[in-house]
């Protein structure tokens, strides 16, 4: 949970140094992409870091997730999260959703 002042709580204590997290992430749900996404609002050939504070579920943790989101195209964005060494590409529908998440993820329509 996000407090009035900015600072984010796990079971009601503060987590330190995440008050610069717009976001918290899921990490077990591709609509966690949903909110940067909206938020950046980012035009084709714009990127933009989303640092967001990441819920660890099975480690009952919420840490600090750097992340960077460029657009590529009006259906493509490149993620990274340096600190975990991941990136791919994310295929979105218009409104934001991912649609195609490779390796962990895609929509059945």
């Amino acid at each position: 949970m996000r407090t009035s002042a900015g600072q984010w709580t796990l079971n009601g204590t503060v987590v330190p140094n995440l008050g610069a997290c717009p976001d918290l992430d899921f990490g077990f749900t591709p609509a966690t992409n949903l909110p940067p996404l909206r938020r950046l609002a980012l035009e084709v050939g714009q990127a933009a870091a989303a640092p967001a504070a990441w819920l660890d579920v099975a480690a009952e943790m919420l840490t600090l997730l750097p992340q960077r989101y460029g657009r590529r195209t009006e259906a493509l964005y490149w993620y990274e999260s340096p600190s975990v060494a991941y990136a791919v590409l994310l295929e979105v529908t218009p409104e934001g959703f991912v649609r195609r998440y490779p390796g962990l993820w895609e929509a059945q329509v």
